[in-house]
């Protein structure tokens, strides 16, 4: 579950603060003076309840990866809802568990893009006075009651029909954002390894794309532009669009966009364009 920060909650001078914490932060704030709270706090043990408190603000409350905080993180946050489909229909157990707990990935890989809950979890147990192999059984209860809840949220293997209804809500959502011309709406749904083929060339991330809707809404922002949906089908995670439109100089007599969902995320898009001057 990718997100570069951790959310705390704390009580100063009897009001409740929130801060979201960088990762190289939390071990700080943690020996400074949070590991006393850690130390207090509830240990929830049933895993819809570990995802709304430690989960739900990046990843979401279904998963999608649109959690609140989630537009203010550098590194998109996953969905969770379609590891069993990238993964051939079976769910990767061994390898969420191992993203979880992080202490391994950190010894690994160094940094990572989430907080390191294995070492969370184990400052939980310790406050409460469990011996080494006590905390590491917390840790691993705990990571498998997640696991377990990850599970009940997956869009299934075959499950075309429940597929389409998140990419079509997806649509609906960046199409909206589009006729508001709500620029940071818009590039939500599009992360750094996005590709959108147009008829000049291949855009890559967030970046290149972003200019080229910024050149869009430029353009059509100026007086007397239209925009008409002609066509909207979905199938899976691919959704197709059409539609005409016209701006102070050019009229669209027909565009065809098609896009590929992936994560919550639009992975590819291939956009086509007739159109002629005024």
């Amino acid at each position: 579950m990718a997100s570069p920060n951790f959310r705390s909650t704390m009580r100063v001078a009897g009001l409740v603060r929130t801060a979201v914490l960088s990762a190289a932060a939390f071990g700080a704030l943690a020996a400074a003076f949070w590991l006393p709270a850690v130390a207090d706090e509830a240990m929830e043990t049933e895993g819809a309840g570990l995802y709304r408190q430690h989960c739900a603000s990046c990843h979401g409350s279904t998963g999608r990866g649109d959690g609140p905080v989630a537009e203010k993180l550098k590194t998109p946050p996953a969905s969770l809802t379609t590891l069993t489909r990238r993964h051939a229909g079976v769910f990767p157990t061994e390898y969420v568990s191992r993203i979880i707990d992080g202490r391994e990935e950190r010894r690994v890989h160094g940094g990572r893009n989430m907080p390191v809950w294995g070492t969370y979890y184990g400052l939980q147990a310790q406050g409460q006075g469990r011996s080494a192999p006590d905390t590491e059984t917390a840790i691993r209860q705990r990571v498998a009651a997640l696991i377990g809840y990850l599970k009940t949220i997956q869009v299934g293997y075959t499950d075309g029909a429940g597929e389409a209804a998140a990419t079509g809500s997806f649509l609906a959502r960046h199409l909206k954002a589009f006729g508001a011309r709500d620029m940071a709406a818009v590039m939500q749904a599009y992360g750094d390894d996005s590709v959108l083929v147009i008829p000049t060339g291949v855009l890559q991330g967030r970046q290149q794309i972003g200019n080229y809707y910024e050149a869009l809404f430029a353009e059509f922002a100026q007086p007397g532009a239209a925009f008409n949906l002609l066509e909207h089908t979905v199938v899976g995670n691919i959704a197709h669009i059409a539609w005409s439109g016209a701006t102070a100089r050019n009229v669209y007599e027909y565009t065809a966009e098609t896009f590929a969902v992936e994560d919550g995320k639009i992975r590819y898009q291939i956009t086509a364009f007739k159109t002629r001057a005024r």
